[in-house]
């Protein structure tokens, strides 16, 4: 069949589809990756924000010589520990003490709300990368399938100006054809050779940034199916739900997290702290100085901890956070509005190629009968020949440019599978 005929392709050449090269693509996404690596940094995030609820319990040990000048007057010091003992001597201290947050009017509770939120908007964030990575995909591989059509159109297009010039010269000797015929001719065969030149440079362009997505190495020879066109229900998608809304809605909840606890910075901290310590020192020697841990005391208390003035930095981190969010509703709002606008232009140029799906398919029956005529006629000698190749090349241009269309429904329809996050990997 004449349509059929025309885009065949060599068996032995690479051959792909869109569903092979988007799941490379998705795998061999490097962005994909690192997000999914944040995922498991934010779970490790919540961990973090969770040591907040245990005791803090830390272990000091100092040791030093101390030089006394005024032994009747001076007090020392190793480490943390105060020496009353003002003889010059070597001195040691062990300490073991653990502190505990009373009670935080509700910080850690919303730093650990806060830290489990990072976990959603990274999840998010990997299906936003994932839902921009497929579209782009979809677009690389309808454009890269709809050059190899014009291609392969254009390669026949060639051949069939080498005939009509052929034919040409072979009328001029038979004295039917004047010389501007064959300029003409000659003409048009180098300008369908010039855009087949451009088509496929443009082709290598295209399959070549391919790769950079997918990992591949893809030849001029490489064959890219034919899109499977899906079976979609065009319905209007939950739209607070795709990845880039949702993505901002946990944005906007995490900001309010952080103003939230930013507020709690107005208040006091109720902290209780336990210690005990061991002592020692000898006059002369540094080793019995450690061995000498006789001295013991512990200590209990509870301390009230009130930020009474920090130079307004509480109030300007407040005013800078509340301006964020506000700013981040503003910018959700946009997205969702660019969305639904997307997805209506996607869902009517889906509609419309669908609609004239069946009158496409009609307009490739009759080309195909016009062919058939053609060639009994042809093969009659009814017809001049170089008339015919003209015909023949006009019918191919046209089926081209349906074959062009049928790419476009197809990724159409895929698109908004994609939208709807209804497509498979």
């Amino acid at each position: 069949m004449f349509f059929a005929l025309i885009f065949c392709t060599c068996v032995c050449a690479q051959t792909i589809s869109f569903e092979q090269v988007l799941s490379q693509g998705l795998q061999n996404s490097y962005d994909r990756r690192i997000a999914a690596t944040q995922i498991l940094a934010a779970d490790a995030g919540v961990e973090e924000a969770r040591a907040a609820y245990y005791p803090q319990l830390s272990l000091r040990y100092g040791q030093e010589y101390v030089h006394v000048y005024d032994r009747y007057y001076s007090t020392v010091a190793v480490g943390d520990t105060v020496y009353s003992d003002t003889a010059s001597k070597y001195k040691n201290s062990l300490n073991l003490s653990g502190q505990y947050d009373l009670y935080d009017f509700g910080r850690r509770h919303l730093q650990v709300a806060y830290a489990q939120q990072q976990v959603t908007v990274a999840g998010l964030n990997v299906s936003k990368i994932k839902a921009d990575l497929s579209l782009r995909i979809l677009d690389l591989y309808a454009q890269g399938l709809k050059q190899q059509k014009q291609i392969a159109g254009q390669t026949l297009i060639v051949a069939g100006y080498k005939r009509i010039y052929q034919l040409s010269q072979d009328l001029q000797q038979a004295g039917r054809y004047g010389r501007h015929s064959v300029s003409e001719a000659a003409l048009a065969l180098a300008e369908a050779l010039t855009r087949l030149d451009e088509l496929q440079a443009v082709a290598a362009e295209t399959l070549s940034e391919l790769s950079t997505y997918t990992g591949e190495s893809y030849s001029e020879d490489t064959h890219l199916n034919d899109f499977t066109t899906l079976s979609l229900v065009v319905d209007d998608p939950d739209f607070e739900q795709l990845p880039a809304v949702a993505l901002l809605s946990e944005q906007i909840q995490s900001k309010q997290l952080q103003l939230d606890l930013a507020n709690k910075d107005y208040w006091p901290t109720l902290v209780a702290s336990a210690s005990i310590g061991m002592y020692g020192s000898d006059d002369n020697s540094y080793s019995d100085a450690v061995e000498d841990l006789s001295k013991r005391d512990a200590s209990v208390g509870v301390t009230f901890v009130w930020a009474i003035f920090d130079g307004f930095a509480t109030s300007a981190k407040v005013k800078r956070l509340k301006l964020e969010l506000e700013a981040l509703k503003l910018e959700k709002e946009q997205q969702l509005s660019a969305t639904k606008t997307e997805y209506r232009q996607q869902q009517l140029q889906y509609e419309s190629l669908q609609r004239t799906a069946v009158q496409r398919h009609d307009i490739l029956h009759t080309l195909a009968l016009e062919h058939n005529d053609g060639e009994r006629l042809h093969a009659q000698q009814i017809s001049d020949q170089a008339q015919f190749e003209k015909s023949r090349l006009d019918l191919m241009e046209k089926q081209l440019q349906i074959d062009l269309k049928q790419i476009d429904y197809a990724s159409s329809n895929i698109r908004l599978a994609l939208l709807q996050e209804d497509f498979y990997e």
